[in-house]
This record gives C-alpha cells, sequence and structure tokens, in this order.
C-alpha cells in the first residue's frame, strides 16, 4: 500500500475518532442530575425535589400540596439522588422511608455494607487517586 493512502487512512480514522467523541460528549449532558423527581403512589402523583421538598397531588386533582420534607429541618449538605415516592437516597448515602406516602420520613441510615458514593468525580481526580496508589504496586 503507498504511503500516501495510509495516511489518508490514518487521518480520516482520527477524525472519525474525534468526530464520535465530540458527539458523545455532547450527549453525556443529558446525563446530568435530574432537577425533581416524580413518583406515583397509591393514586397520589409525588414529586420530591433535591433539597428534599416533596409536594403532592391526590387523585381528585385539587392542585399540588406540600408534603413535607425528606431531609427533615437540617439537610447539613445532603441532596435528594433518588426517590421513588416511598423510600429515597440521601447524597451521603443515607435512606430514608415514608410509608404511608404523607406520613413523615424516616431516616434508616446508612446500609450496612457502608456508606454509598455517589459524588461525581472528574477524570483528573480518578487518576490521581489511582497514581498514588498504584506506583508500589508494580
Amino acid at each position: 500500500m503507498h504511503p500516501a493512502k495510509k495516511f489518508f487512512y490514518v487521518c480520516a480514522g482520527l477524525f472519525l475518532l474525534a468526530l464520535t467523541f465530540h458527539l458523545g460528549a455532547r450527549a453525556a449532558r443529558a446525563q446530568a442530575a435530574p432537577e425533581f423527581f416524580v413518583a406515583e403512589v397509591e393514586l397520589s402523583a409525588l414529586a420530591a425535589f433535591p433539597n428534599g421538598d416533596v409536594y403532592g397531588q391526590n387523585a381528585t386533582l385539587t392542585g399540588w400540596q406540600p408534603a413535607g420534607n425528606i431531609l427533615g429541618a437540617e439537610p447539613a449538605g445532603r441532596t435528594i439522588v433518588q426517590f421513588d415516592g416511598v423510600t429515597a437516597l440521601a447524597s451521603s448515602g443515607e435512606v430514608f422511608w415514608s410509608n404511608p406516602p404523607g406520613a413523615p420520613w424516616r431516616n434508616l441510615g446508612i446500609p450496612g455494607m457502608g456508606a454509598v458514593n455517589v459524588e461525581r468525580h472528574t477524570l483528573g481526580q480518578l487518576k490521581a487517586r489511582f497514581r498514588d496508589r498504584g506506583l508500589t504496586g508494580r
């Protein structure tokens, strides 16, 4: 194969790789944390916000009513990262539970296997963490 043809294929491959990364990086922005969560429990719609505020609407459609705060009076920097109407997971790894819907939220604590790390890390932070550990392991 001629060197010019090889060079063309290498350049075309690099261009397609860069284009794929560009398109993928733009689409990945849609995976950011949601602005609120919605769930249905016993014919009621519930909406929970990251700050812990919960609003409910019953089957008679009387309007959205405040239904309390999952995190209580002191969020202490925690946010809600998952919500299904009856249980909620905080950024600290704590699990909250309310049954029946509308009852006060109970903090069940962190599950026995330890805290679930739900913080986002940059690639640089991840590389630095494993670079420090990996120096002596070769």
